[in-house]
């Protein structure tokens, strides 16, 4: 004996997202890796950039520059209260109106 279904448009339509969500589950398992390296820098590597960013400072300060931490930097800081450990440099914003008023010349060579 044959079961007769009535295909309706709800059940298709339910019938297609099992079968996609099946698939999606299936490649997101079948392709999923485990990762063994981290992207943390050595406390050597943290130190130079500290001992840099701080270098950098004390050159925008006796410049005249009003600066400030910004992005990762700023971000590090407020959470850490040092970089963050898969940073490899550190961001300074400086006030645009202040950089127009100094040579780009002059500034280029202050940071050799």
């Amino acid at each position: 004996m044959l079961i007769r279904m009535r295909v309706s448009f709800s059940r298709v339509l339910s019938c297609l997202c099992l079968t996609m969500a099946f698939l999606l589950t299936w490649t997101l398992l079948r392709h999923s890796r485990s990762y063994t390296q981290t992207c943390h820098h050595s406390e050597a590597f943290q130190d130079g950039l500290h001992a840099l960013g701080d270098r950098v400072h004390r050159l925008l300060v006796t410049l005249g520059l009003s600066h400030f931490l910004c992005y990762g930097s700023l971000w590090g800081q407020l959470r850490l209260s040092r970089t963050l450990p898969w940073e490899r440099d550190i961001e300074f914003c400086v006030l645009n109106e202040e950089m127009a008023l100094k040579d780009e010349v002059f500034l280029e060579r202050q940071f050799r």
